[in-house]
């Protein structure tokens, strides 16, 4: 699984795991973790839980670097969690709002 680092507003840096992609309306969106599936669900064991995001690529389209914001808007959030549905199910991660 790849795994990336994100550079935070802060000047720190934290790795996640892309657990799936989706493209809506020609924008790149991840769904990513900072766990592993089978780390997270060791954790569940111990009643500890990892982060689990979906982010929207909101670089200029010739920019050569990706720029990603979590998406916080509930239309944008369910849009794009329509699409990574099976994925989301796979991991037991319930998309209400």
């Amino acid at each position: 699984m790849e795994k990336i680092n994100f550079m935070l507003d802060d000047g720190s840096s934290e790795a996640f795991y892309i657990l799936d992609r989706a493209k809506l309306g020609g924008t790149d969106y991840l769904l990513v973790s900072d766990l592993l599936p089978e780390e997270a669900e060791e954790k569940a064991e111990t009643e500890e839980e990892g982060t689990v995001l979906i982010l929207k690529d909101v670089a200029d389209p010739d920019a050569k670097d990706a720029v990603y914001e979590i998406v916080e808007n509930d239309d944008e959030l369910s849009a794009v969690c329509a699409l990574l549905k099976d994925t989301l199910e796979e991991l037991g991660i319930a998309t209400e709002f």
